[in-house]
């Protein structure tokens, strides 16, 4: 959630349920804890009083930084051992898979039903 509030901007909370797929009421949580330690900020949301923006602080950006350059880190023993070939074919995938990401993040959330 941290990194689609920063990738996205300042987001409501029912857009942020929305992009992550999540239940209003994890979100609410989760927006709470990440409040708590400092990563995320509310406001009001100038446009609607009912709701809130909530905006990456600096230290969540220096968290997510963090975190981007641990996966790295994970990432770079494995991605080393690919042939140029795949390595080639990997870059070639990866704008139709983000282009898959974003058509998901923008999909309406359905659930299974029973």
């Amino acid at each position: 959630m941290l990194h689609t509030i920063e990738m996205e901007g300042p987001l409501s909370p029912g857009t942020l349920t929305r992009l992550e797929g999540n239940r209003p009421s994890a979100t609410t949580d989760l927006i709470a804890r990440l409040q708590r330690d400092g990563l995320v900020s509310r406001r009001p949301d100038p446009a609607d009083a009912r709701s809130s923006l909530i905006s990456v602080t600096p230290a969540g950006v220096d968290y997510c930084r963090r975190a981007e350059a641990a996966i790295g880190e994970s990432l770079a023993p494995a991605l080393a051992g690919l042939s140029p070939q795949h390595a080639a074919t990997l870059a070639d995938c990866l704008p139709a898979i983000q282009a898959a990401v974003a058509l998901l993040r923008e999909a309406p959330v359905t659930r299974g039903t029973k």
